[in-house]
């Protein structure tokens, strides 16, 4: 390409982009960075990306709803950057949408109609409206300052009031009251970088409680467990004719006639052949329960119970059985 095309080429882009001039906002200008966008710049950021997408298809006539959808892209990274929860991206088209009706409106008898007193209210009224925040935050909670620091508007050292009652995971963060109310109100505060120092006391918060929950949830299962012991040592004999003590069968002192029945330890062992349960499934079973208490983990299997043991200790309780203890003649 020779220097006479080259600025040939340049010239029609220049061109082109005059086609996008808008005489009530001014050229396409993308967002900033650094603020949270208003009316003003969402509709001049609109100009900008069908601008910017006029280039890439060759069409000038690019339909709105692609453009916005690309818009809104932008304005939840922006949303994001402050820390601050946004409106669905639905949501957001749909606010985009009927201020672009409004302003298309106004635009179409701006030529015509820019002189009569009734269309420059009209005018002044969408010109107000492109002045405010384009607030899509996700809580729309009202929000108040005391201030009794007689400072200025932008140097407050109040604490911001907000009587929120949205979802957690909606609400402003405390930390980004100041700047969400200075935004809504005065248009005034900007995004700044990351506070690592902030940051990381943030994080070593955040990593406490998930321990501290995780240990409760510990705790939690290891009380059930004893829980359903008690209550399985109860269920099954409601009458008391045997104490068990010190690995010691006792039978009972009591003068009333009452039909024997033998008391045991309730015990993974006793219980499976109470119940029929084979060695594996018993073995299986309090594996995973020591698993779930946190005594067996990835790096040590050492408590991991094997069905053998579990065969050697029931030939063993059957034995002691038969050898200590001969159930009472009934009279």
């Amino acid at each position: 390409m020779n220097v006479s095309q080259t600025i040939l080429t340049r010239s029609a882009i220049a061109d082109s982009r005059q086609d996008f001039y808008c005489p009530i906002f001014g050229e396409p200008r993308s967002f900033l960075q650094n603020k949270l966008s208003t009316y003003e710049c969402v509709i001049r950021c609109c100009f900008e990306e069908r601008y910017n997408l006029s280039l890439v298809t060759n069409n000038k006539n690019v339909s709105f709803p692609k453009v916005a959808s690309t818009v809104v892209k932008q304005i939840k990274c922006l949303y994001d950057k402050a820390s601050i929860p946004s409106l669905s991206d639905c949501q957001i088209v749909k606010i985009i949408n009927v201020y672009h009706d409004s302003y298309i409106k106004i635009r179409k008898s701006y030529k015509r109609d820019k002189d009569k007193p009734l269309f420059k209210a009209r005018l002044e009224d969408l010109k107000l409206k492109a002045r405010s925040l384009f607030d899509v935050a996700a809580c729309k909670c009202t929000m108040t300052v005391k201030c009794t620091c007689q400072n200025t508007t932008d140097a407050y050292q109040c604490a911001i009031l907000i009587k929120c009652l949205c979802e957690k995971t909606n609400k402003i963060p405390v930390l980004e009251l100041r700047f969400m109310f200075l935004q809504r109100n005065y248009n005034l505060g900007k995004i700044g970088s990351i506070d690592k120092t902030l940051t990381k006391k943030i994080n070593v918060k955040t990593e406490r409680k998930a321990r501290d929950l995780q240990r409760a949830v510990s705790g939690k299962e290891v009380s059930k467990i004893g829980e359903y012991s008690e209550i399985d040592e109860h269920k099954h004999s409601s009458i008391k004719d045997w104490e068990y003590e010190e690995d010691e069968f006792k039978p009972s002192t009591s003068t009333e006639k009452h039909q024997w029945q033998m008391r045991i330890q309730l015990s993974a062992i006793i219980n499976s052949d109470r119940f029929g349960v084979s060695d594996q499934t018993t073995a299986v079973i309090a594996s995973s329960v020591l698993r779930d208490v946190g005594m067996i983990t990835d790096t040590d299997s050492s408590y991991v119970v094997h069905k053998c043991k579990k065969r050697r200790d029931k030939s063993c309780v059957r034995t002691d059985f038969k050898s200590q203890f001969t159930p009472p003649e009934e009279s």
